[in-house]
């Protein structure tokens, strides 16, 4: 179970507003916890990079420059949610393909509607 920071009623308007553009609203509003400070620290680290590129072309660095444009590539992002999404697909996979009861399909289907909403919540930051 996720042990939310806030009672969701008290959410910004803000949070509510990008959480009503996802998929799973509910799900997505209840996620918001400690982790969801970790996912803000990621925007503004990747966001004071794309700041400092132009420093970087200015004393003309152009390793540095090739660098600084992978760590700010949110399609690195969407392409690791993407793959979490595959992964837990490919695991039930594995247990309808056994004829063997899953033990997992909720918590994969969970999984699989959190990642869904951080690529929603992601394509909102480009």
């Amino acid at each position: 179970m996720i042990k939310t920071l806030v009672n969701p009623a008290l959410l910004s308007p803000e949070i509510k507003a990008i959480c009503g553009k996802t998929d799973f609203p509910p799900l997505c509003e209840s996620s918001v916890n400690t982790s969801s400070v970790l996912v803000l620290a990621i925007q503004a680290s990747i966001n004071a990079t794309k700041a400092a590129l132009a420093t970087v072309e200015e004393v003309a660095a152009d390793d540095c420059q090739e660098l600084y444009d992978d760590s700010r590539d949110i399609a690195t992002v969407n392409t690791n949610l993407s793959a979490a999404m595959t992964d837990y697909s490919t695991c039930n996979d594995g247990f309808e393909e056994a004829g063997e009861p899953n033990p997992l399909a909720d918590v994969g289907d969970k999984l699989t509607k959190m990642v869904s909403n951080c690529l929603a919540i992601s394509t909102l930051l480009k």
